[in-house]
């Protein structure tokens, strides 16, 4: 009785369905026809009118059956019309695209849930600017957080409220969202100074009120996920209040992402408080399914490190068959890598996570303008040194392009770094496995990386 009742309301009034589903009926009266033309005509007793015309020889049986095809193909016409306005009436209340688009946006979807899986692990802006270009690749995207930060907003909301900060967690869910640009302004508002609110950010507000009334963030994030039609999944390394602390060369030990980073000494090894940490169990499955994982980019000890200091993440990682990828920073970041080159960044993770080997690290070799190297060397921070020989010692193999973007900062490009990861992770897929995602080679992106 539910069934039929659940059923019969698609007869209701104003929901514009029905026109369409009395015009298929109809197309189906016009094919039926023109089939019964077709297969009955010959017996003059079926269709008593139409036998008298072929007896008197006012038509014939060719006649007949010329109009029996024109009325199946009439009613199939009206039958894909119908069905096509119907679905569109719809679709367009479910997913308020124009009506244009919608195609092009459903083959865009089921395309990109065919693409290789991806786990990309780190935290901050410098992960986010790597997701923005992968997400037009693929959408089996999962993105490992550090949730170490304890300054700013995030970390004034994780002392009053006691929940992971969720700052960075915000960051990587829009860059992942699908294009809603005045949703993302909405979420990355910060409210004014002067006000009881000075500084906070809507996003990470809406985070911790869903996270107050459902007792757990990772549930939160799955709910704004929703929201912003996010290409992916955005996972907190683990839900554990954990606390960053470093051991100087000196042999003093810093407690806290933001005075780690002031402090002036030059960090030797990173560990968390507690030690024991467990991390999100999807965390674990996404690495043990993965196609390829990648390793940054972002800061490299308070954003990066942390993720892999988690046991059982890096002891997935060390058991994984895929390749794991590491983007090396374009410029080294003041209180952490200071003159560091390329191969200390490989060395850094090593010494802090021994179980994880790091097998392809992506390296800038594009220039980078004097007047950008200046303003960055007032601050502290210089392009990272590319020690070719060193890295080969290290046994990792490299791949080296022009990825800068110059814009008020340098970072990296999220098309030419996702382009060339892209490339070499279907590369190192096997041949078997990448006829999983064949169709994918006949998109425009995909194009490109298979020519």
């Amino acid at each position: 009785m539910n069934w039929i009742n659940k059923n019969f309301k698609w007869l209701y009034p104003g929901l514009k369905v029905k026109r369409w589903l009395l015009l298929a009926l109809l197309g189906v009266i016009i094919a039926s026809w023109g089939l019964a033309l077709i297969l009955e005509a010959r017996w003059w007793t079926f269709l008593f009118f139409i036998g008298t015309l072929i007896e008197e020889q006012y038509i014939t049986y060719s006649a007949v059956n010329i109009a029996g095809v024109f009325f199946i193909i009439t009613g199939l016409a009206v039958i894909a019309f119908s069905l096509k306005k119907g679905a569109i009436s719809i679709l367009n209340v479910i997913i308020p695209y124009n009506e244009s688009r919608l195609v092009e946006i459903i083959y865009q979807k089921r395309q990109l849930k065919r693409g290789p899986k991806v786990v990309v692990i780190g935290g901050g802006t410098g992960l986010a600017v790597l997701l923005r270009g992968l997400k037009h690749y693929t959408s089996n995207i999962t993105a490992l957080v550090t949730v170490t930060d304890d300054g700013g907003c995030s970390g004034k909301l994780r002392g009053e409220f006691g929940v992971i900060p969720p700052g960075d967690l915000r960051n990587n869910l829009m860059a992942l969202a699908d294009g809603e640009s005045l949703l993302e302004d909405l979420l990355d508002y910060r409210f004014p100074k002067g006000t009881e609110l000075a500084d906070r950010n809507l996003g990470n507000l809406l985070l911790v009120a869903m996270t107050n009334i459902t007792g757990d963030m990772n549930k939160s994030i799955k709910e704004l996920s929703k929201v912003l039609a996010v290409r992916g999944t955005v996972l907190p390394a683990t839900l554990s209040n954990v606390i960053l602390k470093a051991e100087m060369n000196d042999g003093t030990e810093v407690y806290g992402e933001t005075e780690i980073v002031k402090h002036p000494g030059r960090i030797k090894r990173m560990n968390l408080v507690p030690g024991d940490c467990e991390p999100v169990e999807d965390a674990l499955k996404a690495i043990k399914e993965a196609d390829a994982i990648v390793i940054g980019p972002g800061s490299l000890y308070t954003s990066i490190i942390p993720n892999l200091l988690i046991k059982k993440i890096s002891h997935a990682i060390n058991r994984s068959s895929s390749q794991v990828y590491y983007v090396c920073n374009v410029m080294t970041q003041p209180g952490e890598t200071d003159f560091y080159t390329v191969a200390d960044h490989i060395k850094a993770i090593k010494d802090n996570a021994s179980q994880v080997q790091i097998d392809r690290v992506i390296v800038n070799t594009g220039q980078i303008p004097r007047s950008y190297s200046e303003k960055y060397r007032e601050k502290g921070a210089h392009p990272v040194i590319f020690d070719e020989k060193a890295v080969k010692q290290l046994r990792t193999k490299i791949h080296k392009a022009d990825f800068v973007n110059l814009s008020d900062v340098v970072r990296h490009d999220s098309d030419k770094l996702a382009k060339v990861l892209m490339k070499e992770i279907i590369k190192g897929i096997p041949a078997t496995e990448r006829l999983k995602i064949l169709d994918l080679f006949f998109g425009e992106r995909y194009k490109d990386l298979v020519g």
